[in-house]
């Protein structure tokens, strides 16, 4: 795996609200940015305030099986390197493109599963972008596989993206960039998958981590409310399941679910809001990430817990501290909370403890 860059180069705020993060992340941050703008102005108002919608449900995870084989992996598609899929990015995309950072050096469920996300941003501010996404084809759906068989068009974030998809031995991969239009119109996918397909061939199929038991199991947004006391550690305060605005999906959010699940909650009677992921198995990453700059705090039930002050690209505040913590086997992510950080991160760790997850 290369360097590391330092940390507070590295890790943003939302992943996927994981999750998730993808095509074109400069104008996701925008769209993110004006979307949240818009619902701290509405939870403002005097007007009753209305429920989560529907975009800001979360997936609910499905437990990935327990082999009695002992622990391996996981093995990274194309060898963790955004750099190794192309040998020319500019010949295959057809653009000047510059590599946003990756996901290889996080603790993050993408990785668990042995997956790479990449992504190439035309130099020059064109807003041009393609994303690619790798997997081992076992953990990936069939109905996903079928669905991008040939290149469909789906809104996400308010903008319209065409993704198309194919396998080479045990490696899916997945390439998308913006639809040429606002009706949908594609853009010719079929050389740039060809060409991410070609690499594939040539490099370690990419393998997910077996599972142990004492990874997180089932997790769900359900369970963590009621292991950590969410509705007892913030009373008076009614916190309500979701986010009153939602930030779109991608294709692969459901899928991701087990390995990297995100819980938010917001109070409409305070505007506040907490936001958590929680990564079944990434603990095995943590000696692999940088945290070059972040600040080493105690708690309760974690082996090693790291603040990271990082820029701000939801446009609330110029800069959020991000706590991550392992038990050296699960990684938890906090981002908002009306309660000290290290002090939720330790009711999470207790309470799924004790409900045996």
């Amino acid at each position: 795996m290369a360097a590391a860059a330092p940390v507070r180069d590295r890790i943003v705020p939302v992943r996927r609200p994981p999750a998730c993060q993808y095509a074109d992340m400069r104008i996701l941050r925008i769209l993110a940015a004006l979307v949240i703008a818009v619902a701290a102005l509405s939870a403002c108002a005097p007007t009753p305030q209305p429920q989560p919608t529907a975009d800001a449900a979360t997936p609910t995870s499905t437990p990935m099986p327990r082999p009695s084989a002992p622990p391996t992996g996981p093995v990274l598609a194309y060898d963790g390197e955004c750099a190794s899929v192309f040998a020319d990015p500019a010949a295959v995309l057809g653009f000047d493109a510059e590599a946003l950072p990756g996901d290889a050096d996080l603790p993050t469920g993408l990785v668990t599963l042995g997956g790479l996300k990449c992504s190439w941003v035309a130099v020059g501010g064109t807003f041009e972008a393609v994303t690619l996404m790798a997997l081992p084809v076992t953990q990936v759906p069939e109905e996903l596989r079928s669905r991008f068989a040939t290149t469909a068009c789906e809104w996400s974030f308010d903008t319209p993206y065409c993704h198309l998809a194919g396998s080479v031995g045990e490696t899916w991969v997945m390439v998308s960039k913006r639809a040429l239009d606002e009706v949908g119109t594609p853009p010719d996918l079929a050389p740039v998958l060809a060409a991410a397909l070609e690499r594939a061939a040539t490099v370690p199929a990419p393998i997910a981590a077996t599972p142990t038991d004492e990874w997180w199991d089932s997790v769900d947004c359900a369970t963590v409310e009621q292991a950590a006391g969410i509705a007892e550690v913030y009373a008076p305060a009614t916190f309500e399941p979701g986010y009153p605005a939602g930030f779109g999906s991608w294709p692969t959010d459901g899928m991701l679910a087990s390995t990297d699940q995100w819980c938010p909650w917001y109070s409409y009677e305070t505007s506040e809001a907490v936001w958590m992921n929680l990564l079944p198995g990434a603990g095995s990453q943590w000696d692999d990430v940088d945290f070059t700059g972040a600040t080493p705090v105690d708690v309760v039930g974690a082996e090693a817990a790291v603040l990271v002050t990082v820029d701000d690209n939801l446009g609330l505040v110029d800069e959020r501290e991000v706590l991550y913590a392992t038990d050296g086997t699960n990684v938890l992510r906090i981002q908002m909370s009306p309660i000290p950080l290290e002090d939720l991160a330790a009711r999470v760790f207790a309470g799924m403890a004790d409900a045996g997850r």
